[in-house]
């Protein structure tokens, strides 16, 4: 008998490597954008991910999920929220919505109704630089800004002190 076991896995070894490329290249490209946006609001910002679930639409839904049973059934959407964050202030706002393959690529970009497919790095950071020229982001980005801004010069604005 011929199973070819040494063969598959010097392709497995292979197709790992790949892999391990196409998520190296895809974090380098949100570490730019990281240092660019970084540049760009004068303070620090970071770039991190959070799977996406899914959330109650209803008010009966709502309910069941409070329910200590169902609180641990979160089921997760299969997408993944990008946020700005900062880090001093620890301040964070979602921006997009992507999805990714197992082999890093391709991965989907959702911004809005646009759903872009990158089947390469090139193609991923054009879809985060259409993300990040919209307009809307960018009136969204003065509330993160001024919420920054305020924790940095007050950081127990958002505390208060119990009355007596």
């Amino acid at each position: 008998m011929n199973f070819r076991f040494d063969e598959l896995l010097q392709e497995g070894k292979a197709n790992a490597d790949i892999v391990a490329k196409n998520n190296n290249e895809i974090q380098a490209v949100v570490d730019l954008l990281a240092r660019s946006v970084t540049s760009f609001l004068d303070f620090r910002v970071e770039i991190f991910e959070e799977a996406e679930y899914e959330t109650p639409s209803s008010a009966l839904q709502r309910i069941a999920s409070n329910n200590l049973l169902e609180s641990n059934k979160r089921k997760p959407t299969g997408y993944a929220v990008l946020y700005f964050r900062n880090p001093e202030a620890d301040i964070k706002k979602p921006f997009v919505r992507i999805k990714r393959s197992e082999d890093g690529y391709p991965i989907s970009v959702i911004h809005k109704k646009n759903h872009i497919v990158c089947e390469n790095q090139l193609e991923f950071g054009s879809a985060l630089g259409q993300v990040i020229s919209d307009p809307q982001l960018h009136l969204s980005l003065k509330t993160f800004i001024a919420k920054v801004n305020a924790e940095k010069s007050d950081p127990d604005l958002g505390l208060s002190a119990p009355e007596c």
